[in-house]
């Protein structure tokens, strides 16, 4: 099962660990935490010069995303509800 969350980028679920949404977490903390994964190289964004509106965190990448976390939570439940069938 896989997730699209923006641009060209598609994660396995299994790699997904968290999904937060951009606009309603603290910004000092939001800020301190991309600064970090920047520095590091960690962070990739598939807003494609658009808004960031989620964070999507794996064990290998921070991804910023333009999709609305609730969006990408829809989708993943659609994912969920496909499988059981």
């Amino acid at each position: 099962m896989y997730l699209h969350i923006g641009g060209d980028v598609v994660l396995p679920c299994r790699s997904i660990i968290a999904v937060f949404d951009a606009l309603s977490t603290d910004q000092q903390v939001t800020r301190e935490f991309l600064r970090t994964y920047r520095e590091e190289g960690f962070a990739v964004s598939t807003a494609e010069g658009g808004p960031v509106k989620s964070l999507v965190l794996t064990q290998e990448k921070l991804y910023l995303s333009s999709i609305a976390s609730a969006t990408l939570r829809r989708r993943w439940i659609s994912f969920l509800a496909d499988e059981r069938e």
